[in-house]
């Protein structure tokens, strides 16, 4: 049981990380048009 519970919250903290990059690349993107 603890050790799935340590799976499912590393998993969240995985796809949070991906998401917070995905976040920071399109904002770079945006930055990037801006400029054009």
């Amino acid at each position: 049981m603890l050790g799935d519970l340590g799976q499912e919250r590393g998993l969240v903290i995985r796809e949070q990380g991906i998401s917070t990059v995905l976040q920071d690349i399109s904002n770079k993107v945006a930055d990037g048009k801006r400029i054009r």
